[in-house]
């Protein structure tokens, strides 16, 4: 966004603004950011827990979503996978009610908790970290 602006943008301005862009960005509440691309290992966890969320959670009233859309007070930010309660119109473009946000971070974070387990105590669920590194190989 190169444009000077005469007044600050607010988050309903910057959303109809991003409807109309190509990419995707995010917005702190004050300053507009691009989002970039993660690496193929970044994509296989985002793959492997989006799985793992919505095999865990098939009976219980939860939808899990990849790379939507959320409105957090006056933020908006794409994690890498959320869950939300109850069924969602397919038209939604942006959720305002996710129940756990999950961002996937640098291979660092990754290779120093590749084992254990995660609990969610919202949803009453627990993550087997492996299941969320199955396929992926890190170095020592």
């Amino acid at each position: 966004m190169d444009t000077v602006l005469d007044q600050p943008l607010t988050t309903n301005t910057f959303l109809a603004w991003e409807d109309r862009q190509e990419g995707k960005f995010e917005f702190d509440g004050w300053n507009v950011v691009p989002i970039t691309g993660g690496s193929l290992a970044h994509q296989d966890i985002v793959f492997n827990l989006r799985g793992l969320l919505s095999r865990l959670l098939a009976d219980r009233p939860f939808r899990t979503v990849q790379e939507m859309r959320v409105r957090i007070g006056t933020r908006i930010r794409y994690p890498d996978v959320l869950v939300c309660a109850g069924p969602l119109d397919q038209t939604t473009r942006t959720l305002t009610d996710a129940i756990a946000i999950f961002e996937v971070l640098s291979d660092d974070t990754a290779s120093a908790q590749t084992g254990g387990a995660l609990f969610l105590p919202g949803i009453d669920l627990t993550l087997p970290l492996a299941d969320l590194y199955q396929g992926l190989t890190f170095a020592a």
